[in-house]
């Protein structure tokens, strides 16, 4: 009998995938030029998180669904990131299972917006519940808007905010 759980035990071991859908989230953005900063933000992003010896993370955020409160302005957006033809941008990447649940941790993502993957470092925070980055408009091929001839910053920060479901 005892050799019998010795054969079972690597298979008993062997734990099913965990799964965390995202219930709601939220994404900001922030984009500043000469004297101004225009905020913007998403409720609409969907994601998980998979873990088995290792996380794997999906997220996806409609762009056409940022809103700054001034319609003209998210139109204006829209047409500069080319949201009819790349109309999401997605995150994907893995981490190391010990990570899902500490404070805070650093992991890095692949970005793909307006059709251009990057590698960024996301600073994740409050147990997985908040994370950070800067996005490089550069790195995307991104044509930066100017106001009298100066262009918006080549940096835009991001925030985002999780409510994960088990």
């Amino acid at each position: 009998m005892k050799y019998f759980f010795l054969i079972l035990l690597p298979f008993l071991a062997h734990a099913e995938p965990v799964a965390h859908t995202l219930k709601s989230g939220s994404a900001k953005y922030e984009v500043s030029y000469l004297t101004k900063t225009v905020r913007a933000e998403s409720k609409a992003v969907k994601g998980k998180v998979v873990c088995e010896s290792e996380c794997e993370f999906l997220l996806a955020i409609p762009l056409k669904t940022f809103d700054s409160g001034d319609s003209n302005r998210d139109l204006n957006m829209q047409s500069t990131v080319e949201a009819g033809t790349y109309p999401v941008v997605t995150a994907k990447g893995k981490f190391h299972k010990e990570l899902w649940g500490q404070k805070e941790f650093t992991m890095d993502a692949i970005v793909n917006f307006h059709g251009v993957d990057a590698n960024y470092q996301v600073k994740v925070s409050d147990s997985g519940k908040n994370a950070t980055f800067n996005l490089n408009l550069e790195k995307h091929k991104i044509e930066r808007p100017s106001l009298f001839a100066v262009k918006i910053d080549n940096e835009v920060p991001l925030a985002f905010t999780f409510d994960w479901a088990p």
